[in-house]
């Protein structure tokens, strides 16, 4: 997938951001762009537009790392509290994801934080555990349990991305919109996103 390309197709990643399946809300204290996976609200079927979408967000977050130079590495924040069987990606998307992040983007990763996952996510973690380089690996941080105010779970967020974890990520934020990850709104999102571009010019 050539990334320097798919700014062409922004009218078709509008749609596939309407959800929040995949966005870059910001920055988070250290200046390293914030991307949140939510795949319990996807709203499209090609498997094809489902990976340039996922290569445009990666090189997007990037581009706003460069723009603002902050920072080199960005924070995936994936939220798997709704996760389940019926609406994890296929194997294929599953693993080409994996690839993108670990092959395409290997030094870019400064965590990974899987958010509420149920113990059937492990066990699919464990079994692709074997496809996923082990320094990758060393970057995901589980988080399962309390995240009330001054937790431990808040007080380690705090300190990974900041005081305004929750926000960026939509942790335990409200649902605006049916079918979408909580605290996303694509009505005010997407605007952001273009003004963004804009500036990268």
């Amino acid at each position: 997938r050539r990334p320097e390309l798919l700014d062409n197709y922004i009218e078709l990643f509008k749609i596939e951001s309407q959800t929040g399946k995949i966005y870059c809300p910001g920055l988070d204290k250290w200046g390293r762009s914030i991307i949140v996976f939510d795949n319990t609200v996807q709203n499209t079927h090609s498997s094809n537009d489902h990976m340039n979408f996922l290569a445009w967000s990666l090189e997007f977050a990037i581009k706003q790392m460069i723009k603002e130079n902050t920072a080199d590495k960005y924070v995936v924040f994936m939220n798997l509290k709704h996760f389940s069987l019926f609406n994890c990606p296929s194997f294929k998307e599953t693993t080409e994801t994996i690839q993108m992040l670990c092959n395409c983007y290997p030094e870019r990763l400064g965590h990974c934080i899987a958010y509420c996952p149920p113990s059937v996510f492990k066990i699919v973690f464990n079994g692709l555990k074997s496809f996923i380089d082990p320094k990758t690996v060393s970057k995901i941080v589980f988080l399962s349990g309390d995240v009330s105010e001054d937790s431990e779970i808040d007080k380690k967020m705090k300190n990974i991305i900041g005081d305004n974890w929750k926000v960026l990520t939509g942790a335990e934020q409200p649902v605006y919109q049916p079918h979408s990850s909580p605290g996303f709104n694509h009505e005010t999102y997407w605007p952001t996103v273009i003004e963004r571009m804009n500036n990268f010019q």
